[in-house]
């Protein structure tokens, strides 16, 4: 019945729609990246992973802004490409996540993305990978902050940074301690062949990005917003928007 049904609908083409969208990229350029950043940049990263890949890949991320980076500049361009908790906010997911989804799509390219806060909390996983030899590449975004909570610190609590600095061990000599191929990277020429040198491994392997420590993530909802209110960048953050969210407790949402 659909298949008769489909001769009686004509296309939509939606111009005026796909006009007012391209409008809006254009007023709020957000995503847009430039084409070499001058620092090493998080979204950065996660566009050259893109690329590196193909978009094939299957990428596990962690909560927070390594989370959200992924979502905004990794383009998933197929269903289930994207394996992520949501706004549920466990960290220390994409470790494990990514072990079972390479046991249940063991043909696919899987990549775990995390940051070094999420990645501390699982971290003992390692072992498993390793035993099994899974195929899993991670990419560690050291950015030795608790990304997502020092920036609510920052827009929305007037710089009061509490319990968010992290101390990291070295992650080359903890990954070569597990017998896991890591490397560090800490310039912006230097990600694209990690990339490709994590590709190429056998097994797994792993790379630490040291990132910026205060990149942060937009667009994003001050809290006790609407939608209409969505900030694109820290000077749109205005005063009283830190004692709203102190009055209603402002939870960070995630790490």
């Amino acid at each position: 019945m659909l298949k008769t049904l489909a001769h009686e609908v004509q296309p939509g083409k939606h111009e005026g729609w796909w006009e007012q969208l391209n409008q809006w990229r254009v007023q709020h350029p957000s995503l847009a990246l430039p084409e070499k950043p001058d620092f090493m940049s998080s979204p950065w990263i996660m566009r050259q992973m893109y690329h590196a890949t193909e978009g094939k890949a299957v990428v596990v991320t962690d909560v927070g802004q390594a989370q959200m980076w992924a979502a905004q500049h990794y383009f998933f361009e197929k269903p289930n490409m994207h394996i992520t908790s949501g706004g549920l906010g466990p960290m220390g997911y994409a470790l494990p996540a990514s072990i079972g989804v390479q046991y249940g799509r063991p043909d696919d390219e899987v990549w775990c993305v995390t940051g070094d806060g999420g990645f501390q909390m699982t971290i003992e996983e390692l072992a498993v990978i390793r035993e099994e030899n899974l195929p899993i590449k991670i990419a560690l975004v050291n950015n030795s902050y608790l990304g997502m909570v020092r920036q609510w610190q920052q827009l929305f609590f007037k710089e009061r940074y509490s319990a968010v600095k992290m101390w990291n061990p070295d992650y080359v000599k903890l990954g070569e301690a597990y017998s896991i191929p890591t490397m560090r990277v800490t310039e912006v020429d230097g990600v694209l062949p990690a990339l490709k040198w994590a590709r190429e491994t056998e097994g797994p392997a792993m790379i630490e990005f040291v990132v910026e420590p205060f990149e942060n993530v937009f667009p994003m909802v001050p809290p006790g917003a609407s939608l209409q209110e969505t900030i694109e960048s820290a000077d749109e953050v205005a005063p009283k928007t830190a004692l709203t969210a102190a009055a209603a407790g402002g939870s960070s949402g995630g790490v």
